[in-house]
């Protein structure tokens, strides 16, 4: 479950989170969002990237813009994730190239992603970047339903990084 937690109404600074809530109702999971976006009113969640061991797989998540950056898909990939869970808001002028850029972050880490997103397109993406399904929110697609394969593959990116673009 995603949401906002206002910390000062008067110049409205406020923590993006979610919470990872189990069948049994625990939380497995608090996490703040890492990398605002340029400009956006919220400091930048520290706490260590996780992943989950969950009955089903092993699951991880982020928040909307932290998708963007490699280096957290890296870590997901590292631990070994399987599933990436990344709740979004998005805007009708940044579609489709936010939902193509967790496409990217897939095929890096190779682990499937799922992009639940208000405001603009849903996608379900398999750790090798095949769109699986995807609900357009312009298209009055309110519900999407996707079977998604939990299934972590080992990934040059993933191992190597960054430096063979340096």
């Amino acid at each position: 479950m995603a949401y906002l937690v206002v910390l000062d109404e008067q110049h409205f600074r406020y923590d993006n989170k979610y919470v990872w809530i189990t069948a049994a109702g625990d939380v497995a999971e608090q996490y703040s969002k890492h990398f605002p976006v340029p400009g956006e009113p919220k400091t930048a969640g520290t706490k260590p990237i996780e992943v989950l061991q969950r009955p089903y797989g092993k699951v991880a998540g982020a928040i909307c813009y932290d998708d963007d950056c490699p280096k957290l898909a890296r870590e997901h990939s590292l631990l070994g994730a399987e599933l990436v869970v990344v709740p979004s808001s998005d805007w009708f002028g940044i579609q489709p190239y936010h939902a193509q850029m967790a496409r990217m972050r897939a095929i890096e880490g190779g682990f499937s992603i799922l992009r639940p997103v208000r405001w603009s397109t849903s996608v379900a993406y398999d750790n090798k970047g095949r769109l699986l399904q995807s609900a357009d929110y312009f298209e009055n697609e309110r519900v999407m339903l996707a079977e998604i394969p939990i299934l972590h593959i080992a990934t040059l990116y993933s191992r190597l990084g960054d430096w063979p673009a340096y």
